[in-house]
């Protein structure tokens, strides 16, 4: 089995740091975040940003970055993948979730997420 790193981002809307990080809290439990560090301010306020990088196992990318969607799926439906040319050659590939009024999560105040996921090797 390979080692690969997985990249979580996450940017809540949320009126204070109290709010911002019980909706990251709630986004980390729902999708089996681990170690998610508390939020920040983003660039845009009431906007807040927190990200963690995690490392798992597996045979090769595409397995886990299927297993990381099928996570991915329980903040919100419509996850637009990216970089899956690359997944034969054991490439990165990553998703992003952009909340609308049509593409609502299912967490509210959740604005924005990506799942990123590459081997261990490719660090440098």
């Amino acid at each position: 089995m390979a080692r690969f790193n997985i990249l979580w981002r996450i940017v809540v809307e949320a009126v204070d740091v109290e709010e911002a990080q019980a909706t990251a809290d709630e986004v980390a439990r729902l999708a089996g975040i681990e170690g998610m560090p508390p939020v920040a301010r983003y660039e845009e306020p009431p906007q807040w940003m927190t990200d963690v990088v995690m490392s798992e196992e597996a045979e090769e990318t595409a397995c886990l970055f299927g297993k990381c969607l099928a996570r991915a799926g329980r903040l919100g439906n419509e996850w637009l993948a990216a970089a899956l040319s690359d997944l034969a050659e054991g490439g990165e590939c990553y998703a992003t979730f952009n909340a609308s009024e049509r593409n609502r999560p299912k967490v509210a105040g959740l604005k924005w997420a990506l799942v990123e996921v590459w081997a261990a090797s490719h660090d440098m």
